[in-house]
């Protein structure tokens, strides 16, 4: 089910399927959340969770038990209820269900709100244990925005940090199953990056420094551009389909990573995992502002 979300001209489209904010059109009908084609991704604005990207040959051990696994979990999958609802804002949830029992063996609630806020939109993510026995999770997003906007072209785009950071880079998967991903240094002091084509061609490119907090998409020519705050998400990654020429870029704050090269395999032993004991809640949350 589809859900219209309206405020100072603005207006957006979240969807019950997946939980997803799926579209936002500025109050001048400019569509800044991209729309989704199979020729590139289909995807748009999914959450990920309970795990973040891929694990070696796509299986995992959960709880002391091998389980294979989706790339960046089931939460994108989940049909969700809705909560609360104004004409801005919108608080959808999702419980566990037998299949996900079947790969992550805890209850949970899954809480994700959407609220337009006059110069874009927030996200919310609020993860309850429900059950009676404490784990641990990833979550993060995946934000598709169209690139270029109006009459840019993607060259023209940068991206923009507030201080210096090395931009890493997680290689194009070669392998007919995901094997465990190794890094590099792409860039290892920068201000600001250029988009360049070639670069997404490699892979997906992320900061790892929990110390920044918000990160800029910005056009050169025009001046149109996005900025987040992901405040509490140590890594930002930013994605477009390699070898598409697709109009699109993600960027995705993660609390977690992909199963990285020397992991025991084990999720209780990945990085960044969030813990939650019965009856605990943590609510993480990042800010779209457009320009």
């Amino acid at each position: 089910m589809e859900i219209e979300l309206r405020r100072d001209g603005a207006a957006a489209r979240a969807d019950t399927h997946g939980g997803e904010l799926f579209s936002y059109c500025t109050p001048g009908g400019e569509q800044v959340i991209w729309g989704g084609d199979p020729a590139s991704w289909s995807g748009r604005s999914p959450v990920l969770f309970p795990l973040i990207g891929g694990v070696r040959d796509r299986i995992t051990q959960i709880d002391g038990r091998c389980t294979k696994v989706k790339n960046h979990g089931f939460g994108r999958n989940l049909e969700y209820e809705i909560t609360a609802q104004t004409e801005y804002a919108v608080t959808l949830r999702a419980r566990e269900t037998e299949y996900t029992l079947s790969v992550f063996p805890w209850p949970f609630a899954l809480e994700i709100t959407h609220a337009l806020t006059g110069r874009g939109f927030v996200t919310r993510y609020r993860v309850t244990n429900t059950g009676e026995r404490a784990f641990s999770y990833c979550i993060g997003g995946h934000v598709g925005l169209c690139c270029p906007r109006g009459g840019d072209a993607f060259e023209d785009y940068e991206l923009l940090f507030p201080q210096p950071t090395a931009v890493h880079l997680l290689p194009v998967q070669t392998t007919a199953l995901p094997a465990q991903q190794t890094t590099r240094v792409l860039r290892p002091e920068v201000s600001e990056l250029a988009l360049e084509r070639g670069l997404f061609d490699q892979g997906t490119l992320y900061l790892e420094q929990p110390g920044l907090h918000t990160v800029t998409l910005r056009s050169r020519k025009s001046g149109h551009g996005v900025t987040m705050d992901y405040s509490g998400f140590p890594i930002m990654a930013f994605w477009t389909k390699e070898g598409a020429a697709a109009p699109f870029v993600c960027i995705e704050p993660w609390h977690g990573l992909p199963e990285m090269e020397g992991e025991s395999g084990r999720f209780e032993d990945k990085p960044y995992l969030i813990p939650l004991v019965p009856g605990e809640s943590c609510a993480l949350e990042y800010t779209v502002s457009i320009f």
